[in-house]
């Protein structure tokens, strides 16, 4: 047996005002919450929900909702606590502001489908029902690589229209050149391949030669102007130091020392005014004028200063010289050596391209005088004439620029138009080639899932012909858009006439039912044993007929699962299991009641209608009455079950049959009615035959107990004794016991029938005869 839930703790979650718990029969595989609008089901199917897969639940489809709502009223977040126990494992369920938080992973597996959520399946648009179903139709990888497919594709395509861009624009410009040169040669491509494949080694030569001597003639320029720069300097130092030479000054007395005269003669004045005898010459005592004396003192020392003065100048000036001199020797030995530079070049070029400079005489005459002093003034020609002829140089290289070019845009065209071609044809074959991957791939995704979805269309017709016997209806099936991904459109039939809308025809009925078929059946595709599935008050447009298939279908379906649960405010579902006109042994029924904020989530497990009638015959627990009451309603459900399975003729008395009918209407159907049980033991399978026609008949003697004593009050219900109450009781205790299969605990279903028997809900009991006498 698959691991159940068989505990859930919830404390101050939405209807869970303070704490409640909810303990479950993990022997039954279903579990049906039963109980009037705003009890709590929803509260405790949120609960699975919030554990198994981290969300709030039914909130999450209400609008202006969302996690921090979930605390019941007038509590905070912290104060929320869902505990879930299943198996031996106990997980633990938080929120923290808009994060639920679920202690232990993985979570178990829970598949929740709640009233508005059918629409998404039925009615919704073809892109929301894929979504829906998605999660059970895993290709999630095929896609990643479909889309990275698609993407390379994309990419793939737009490197071929570069290449095929970049290949016209080249042919293009190739055509033009070809159309200015007069279109020679059979095509551009023939013309450009010719021309490419010329020797352009001479024109190259060519122009470097010409470039050269252009470069050469810039150069030179500079190291010209400086050559004459200088050469004018030392023309200038020259005639200063030759002025001064020619008024060179002789010392006076023919003294070369003219600096010891001039101290000695300073030193004379300046010792005249100390003379005790200042009218005789201290040295000769001759008789002197001081004053007179004096002042011929002062004219030899002013002109001894002045011949210093003229002889320091003339130093200055053969200095200066002889440094202009050297310089201009630098400036024109660097000048003439750039002119060879400028011969080399002119020497380099072609014959007839010297000729049209007309620099040949010149070019003569400074290699005839290079090494005299006439050298400057023939270089200074040399370069002037080029100079001169500068233009017919720069034609020259315009000239062959242009031609080499033209050759490197044709050879440049061509070799593009070569080398794009073989690209474009290796993208064209990539882009073919990813092409035909991704529509394999694409084709293989919707073969895969369109075979799933076939499957889940087969299964779904199934069930829904078990809810929908022999109706005029169905779905035809799924199809995948094959040109939008994720899109599932869905066909159906009626009356007929295929590939309809079912939100066309379908009732809505109809449409609920198909859209729980859609859920169930793709859910049993995951083929999870151990998951758990929810449905949460689905069914609101069913009719009572429908209802009870449902109900059979569901338990028979549970099988499939670890464990259901089954929200609805129907009683009609929890009184098919109460009577075992469903498989009671398999259900384990939660009642909740009346809810209020004080006592939050009440809840209950009912008995079945056998077991409450057990209950009360006990001597501890005896009450007439109720007996009386209990017996007389599962007698009633009993006859009202069997009548319908074998069709039997009944008169109508107000909207119901009563008891004294129902035994009439059954009394030949009964008298040959026999049960078949099964059961195994070590010796093998054995089988027991019950008949029933001994209890009915005994039932139809005291049938009246019902209404004197279980129903209403009268005088003849005092005189009943509560033996005749009890043995009432025990007889309809009886015929239910010989009717309820010993396994499921179903009576006979009226779906399942062999060639001559109906059989319970598991198949293990049988009921014959098929056919009423």
């Amino acid at each position: 047996m698959p691991d159940r839930i068989k505990q859930i703790a919830l404390s101050n979650f939405r209807g869970a005002t303070g704490k409640t718990t909810l303990t479950f029969n993990t022997g039954k595989p279903i579990v049906l919450l039963f109980g009037e609008n705003g009890t709590g089901k929803s509260t405790v199917l949120d609960a699975i929900d919030l554990i198994c897969n981290q969300c709030h639940g039914s909130l999450q489809t209400r609008s202006s909702t969302k996690v921090s709502d979930l605390p019941s009223v007038g509590t905070k977040s912290k104060d929320l606590k869902v505990e879930l126990v299943l198996g031996e494992k106990t997980w633990t369920g938080t929120v923290s502001g808009q994060k639920i938080t679920v202690d232990q992973h993985p979570s178990p597996t829970a598949y929740v489908l709640r009233r508005s959520q059918l629409s998404t399946l039925v009615e919704n648009k073809p892109e929301d029902r894929y979504k829906r179903l998605a999660k059970f139709i895993d290709v999630t990888c095929v896609e990643k690589a479909e889309d990275t497919l698609r993407a390379a594709h994309q990419s793939a395509e737009e490197a071929y229209d570069k290449l095929f861009n970049s290949h016209a624009d080249a042919h293009t410009a190739l055509t033009n050149l070809w159309e200015a040169e007069g279109k020679p040669n059979a095509s551009a491509t023939d013309w450009a391949k010719e021309k490419a494949e010329q020797d352009q080694t001479e024109l190259a030569a060519r122009l470097g030669h010409a470039q050269t001597l252009k470069d050469a003639l810039t150069a030179v320029k500079q190291p010209k102007s400086s050559a004459a720069d200088s050469r004018a300097k030392v023309a200038d130092r020259e005639r200063e130091f030759a002025a001064l030479f020619a008024t060179s000054i002789d010392p006076i007395g023919g003294s070369s020392d003219s600096g010891g005269l001039v101290d000695l003669l300073k030193r004379a004045k300046a010792a005249l005014p100390s003379l005790t005898e200042p009218s005789k010459c201290p040295v000769c005592e001759q008789g002197v004028d001081q004053e007179e004396l004096s002042l011929q003192l002062q004219a030899r020392i002013d002109e001894l200063a002045a011949f210093d003065a003229h002889n320091l100048a003339l130093s200055n000036a053969r200095q200066a010289l002889e440094t202009a001199r050297s310089t201009a020797s630098t400036q024109e030995t660097t000048y003439l050596s750039q002119t060879e530079e400028v011969v080399n070049g002119y020497y380099s070029l072609s014959p007839e391209m010297q000729t049209s400079l007309g620099a040949d005489e010149a070019l003569r005459a400074f290699v005839q005088d290079r090494h005299t002093d006439q050298a400057w003034a023939r270089a200074d020609a040399l370069v002037d004439a080029l100079v001169n002829a500068s233009q017919v140089l720069d034609d020259e290289i315009t000239r062959l620029t242009t031609d080499q070019n033209q050759f490197n845009a044709i050879k440049g065209y061509h070799d593009n138009l070569t080398q794009s071609q073989e690209l474009l044809d290796e993208a064209e074959q990539v882009k073919q080639r990813l092409d035909d991957a991704l529509k394999l791939v694409r084709a293989t995704r919707i073969e895969f899932t369109q075979k799933i979805l076939d499957e889940i269309c087969s299964e779904v017709n199934a069930l829904y012909d078990r809810i929908h016997p022999q109706e005029p209806l169905g779905l035809k099936c799924f199809r995948l858009d094959p040109k939008f991904k994720g899109s599932l459109h869905q066909d159906a039939h009626f009356e007929g006439v295929e590939d309809i809308a079912p939100q066309a025809y379908f009732s809505e009925s109809h449409l609920d039912t198909l859209g729980f078929c859609i859920y169930l059946a793709t859910v049993k595709w995951a083929n999870d044993p151990s998951a758990i599935l929810v449905l949460d008050d689905i069914f609101t447009s069913v009719d009572a007929v429908h209802m009870t298939r449902v109900i059979d279908l569901l338990t028979e379906e549970s099988k499939h699962f670890a464990q259901v649960f089954i929200a609805t405010h129907y009683r009609q579902w929890s009184d098919h299991y109460r009577f075992s006109a469903g498989a009671a042994n398999n259900v384990d029924v939660i009642e909740l009641h009346h809810w209020s904020k004080e006592h939050g989530i009440r809840v209950r497990s009912p008995k079945l209608a056998t077991e409450e009638i057990r209950h009360y015959i006990e001597p501890d627990n005896w009450d007439r009455q109720i007996v009386g009451s209990k017996a007389g309603i599962l007698l009633e459900h009993a006859l009202d079950h069997l009548t319908l399975l074998y069709g039997c003729s009944l008169p109508r008395s107000g909207e119901a049959y009563t008891i004294g009918a129902l035994l009439d209407g059954f009394k030949k159907t009964g008298a040959v009615l026999k049960v078949h049980h099964t059961s195994q033991s070590e010796a093998g399978t054995e089988t027991t035959v019950v008949e029933v026609k001994d209890v009915l008949l005994k039932l139809g003697n005291i049938a009246f107990i019902r209404n004197r004593v279980g129903c209403h009050f009268n005088k003849d219900g005092l005189n009943v004794p509560d033996p005749q109450v009890e043995e009432f009781a025990q007889l309809t205790l009886d015929l239910a016991d010989a009717l309820t299969c010993k396994h499921c605990g179903s009576l006979p279903a009226p779906n399942k029938k062999t060639t001559d028997a109906w059989q319970c809900v598991c198949k293990k009991t049988l009921t014959q005869p098929l056919v009423r006498p």
